[in-house]
This record gives structure tokens, C-alpha cells and sequence, in this order.
């Protein structure tokens, strides 16, 4: 998920840290806490152990970014998306005509293949509401890796041209033991800002399992993946901050416990522009083009991994309420909360049939 899209989740446990370079310890002598920088954003990891480092936690990290960030050029990302430097042109048989397209060779990546294969999934059980592809037109729309300025007049055609790169179905996929081959549009990219921070959180998670742990609870950017009890011997509980730029970061819409489950958010309050008074969110819809208007406010998702948590929050703020609610009742592994602007012009919330499971009460809620 984009950074400037989630919604705050704030932990609730009293941390005490003095350098982030080496485990600090955390309410109890027997948890541990690193935290440092990633992704454009925060992470902390607190867990019953002081095996795990900085540094390796900080490698592991590195080796995804040199993956799936499209901020360094050398990325596997990058490369799939520069084609002015990589890959060759082609022509291929689509719909019954021979058509330009271009073919990239990259080396086998574990992480990009396991982002771009979960996204692919992801991609067709929403219909395409989850999309990867979107890149040019949320960089058209001033909220992606270019410059970030607001679009004062829309062109469509510009738009609908843009819209012939969109597509995760119009990339053609296959590997060896050796190297992975795509053929796509010549201009289609793949953003993975949705999707990678949760992908980032269960890598770290499973890291820890692997090693013997069974208390902790790892975060990126407000994406979390938690699993045993926290430092008082209880299940891990979180915060949802109120949809709202002005909330406070202890105002809460919701607290929830999970053990064993990845929680993501998505909303539009903190990452949008406002033209003549109107308010544009970051959240493109790939459908249309245009950034999708509905009265969700934000979205929390709970779900086996957060890595489909983060993806599946995306969908839902473009499906809106209705669809997203009717999606999230399909699936019998996802809850989500949905908060949303009603008539009297403050925040109302539904809930997935069982979120309930999840939820606490909320003791300090300011919903406006």
C-alpha cells in the first residue's frame, strides 16, 4: 500500500526506545523491539527474543527493496518498467492481429515473482480492481513516483490513452529455473506500493517463525502482521486512527486483536488534492481513469497474510461500499471494517459479517 493511503495504526503498548541500533527492551524484560527506516517509511519489530538484529532484519529488507521499489533504478521493478533501456520489441498475435509489444529477460527474483503472482491473483478475484498497473495513470494524476502536482484540468484523451498500458491481463508471463520473460505493452509498468509493504511484513514474519519465535508483531508503514501475545501476555491489540486529517494519533475508529493474521488499512484523507474546492484522492480507479469518487472514508482488512490484507484494502476503496462489502462476504478468510462519510456529515462503520471476532471497544472514540 502507498504510504500516504493507509490509515495510522497505532500500536498500543508502551514502548520505551533509546537507539535504533540495537534491541530495545519493551514494557517486560523479555521483549525486544528494532526499529528503523524502509520503503519510504517506519518499521518496528517487537518480539520475545533479542535473537534477531537490526542488521538482519535491515538486510532482508534491502534485498526486497532491490526488488520491488520503484525509487532505485536497479531494482527488478525498474528494469521491467524502463523500456528505453531494457528489453527488446516484438510483435505478437493479440486479439487476432499482430501487434508491437515489448519482451524483458530478468534475472529469477523471489520477491518480484512472488509480488507479481499474488497481484495477478489478487487482480482477477477483484475483477481488476486491484491492479498494479495504474502506475501512469497515478502518475498522470500527480500522486505517484513523478512529480506530485495536481492535474487543474483533465485530458481525456491523454487519459484514455494511458489507459491502453493498464491492465495486469495484458502482461504475458513465463520462467525458468534461471530467468523470468514478460511481454507487455510497450509503456505498461508495474507498481507494487500496494501490495509490497505487506508482502515485506509476512517476509519478516516468517523470518522470525523460522527461528524459533512465537510472540511478536511486525509493522511497515501501518501495515501489520502479529502473531502469540504481546508484552502484558495478551493478544496483540491495534488502533484504527479515525479517517480524518485531523484526527489525533490516539483517536481511534476502532481497536482490534489479532493473533496469526495480517491487518492493512487504505483511505483517501491524508494523500489527495483539492481543485476549485473539489477534492481528488490518490485512489485511481483503473476502470475509469480517474481517481474514484465514493463517501469511504477508509478501510481496514484483516486476512491470512498482509500481504493480501494491504493488495485487498486497495480494491475495496475503488470498489466503494457496496462491492466491497459484497467482495469481502465471498471470502470466508477476510473481514474489514468500512468507514464512511454519512448524511450528517460525520463517519459511520459496517462491518464484514465477521469482524466482530476482531473488534474491541474503543474507550476514547472521537468520530466526527
Amino acid at each position: 500500500m502507498n504510504i500516504n493511503k493507509m490509515f495510522l495504526l497505532c500500536i498500543l503498548i508502551l514502548v520505551s526506545c533509546k537507539n535504533d541500533n540495537v534491541p530495545v527492551k519493551v514494557v517486560t524484560p523479555d521483549y525486544f523491539q528494532v526499529r528503523g527506516k524502509t520503503m519510504g517509511t517506519t518499521y518496528s519489530v517487537i518480539m520475545d527474543s533479542d535473537l534477531i538484529s537490526k542488521a538482519i532484519i535491515d538486510s532482508l529488507l534491502v534485498d526486497i527493496n532491490l526488488s520491488v521499489s520503484t525509487y532505485i533504478p536497479e531494482s527488478t521493478i525498474s528494469r521491467f518498467n524502463n523500456d528505453s533501456i531494457y528489453g527488446t520489441t516484438v510483435e505478437v498475435i493479440r486479439n487476432g492481429k499482430f501487434a508491437s509489444q515489448h519482451k524483458v529477460v530478468l534475472d529469477n527474483d523471489e520477491h518480484f515473482l512472488t509480488n507479481y503472482n499474488k497481484a495477478k491473483e489478487i487482480y482477477m478475484q477483484t475483477d481488476g480492481y486491484f491492479d498494479p498497473t495504474v502506475m501512469p495513470l497515478v502518475n498522470y494524476w500527480g500522486f505517484g513516483i513523478t512529480e506530485k502536482k495536481a492535474i487543474t484540468v483533465a485530458d481525456s484523451m491523454r487519459i484514455t490513452a494511458l489507459q491502453e498500458r493498464v491492465g495486469l491481463d495484458r502482461i504475458s508471463f513465463s520462467g525458468g529455473k534461471e530467468d523470468m520473460t514478460f511481454v507487455k505493452p510497450s509503456g505498461t509498468q508495474l507498481d507494487f506500493s500496494a501490495i509490497a509493504k505487506g508482502y515485506a511484513v509476512d517476509y519478516i514474519a516468517k523470518h522470525l517463525s523460522d527461528n524459533g519465535l512465537t510472540n511478536y508483531m511486525v509493522e511497515i508503514g501501518g501495515e501489520v502482521y502479529a502473531q502469540g501475545s504481546n508484552p502484558r501476555g495478551v493478544t496483540w491489540t491495534l488502533g484504527i486512527n479515525t479517517p480524518n486529517e485531523m484526527a489525533a494519533l490516539n483517536d481511534f475508529s476502532a481497536k482490534v486483536s489479532i493473533d496469526s493474521v495480517g491487518l492493512a488499512s487504505s483511505g483517501n484523507y491524508r494523500n489527495y488534492h483539492i481543485h476549485n474546492g473539489v477534492k481528488y484522492g490518490h485512489e485511481i480507479n483503473p476502470n475509469t481513469g480517474y481517481p474514484e469518487k465514493n463517501n469511504l472514508l477508509g478501510v481496514s482488512v484483516i486476512a491470512p497474510s498482509c500481504m493480501e490484507a494491504d493488495a485487498v484494502a486497495t480494491a475495496l476503496m475503488i470498489m466503494g461500499l457496496d462491492k466491497g462489502m459484497k467482495y469481502i462476504n465471498d471470502y470466508l478468510q477476510l473481514e474489514a471494517a468500512f468507514f464512511y462519510g454519512n448524511n450528517e456529515g460525520g463517519i459511520s462503520q459496517v462491518n464484514s459479517s465477521g469482524m466482530g471476532r476482531y473488534l474491541k471497544a474503543v474507550q476514547n472514540r472521537e468520530v466526527q
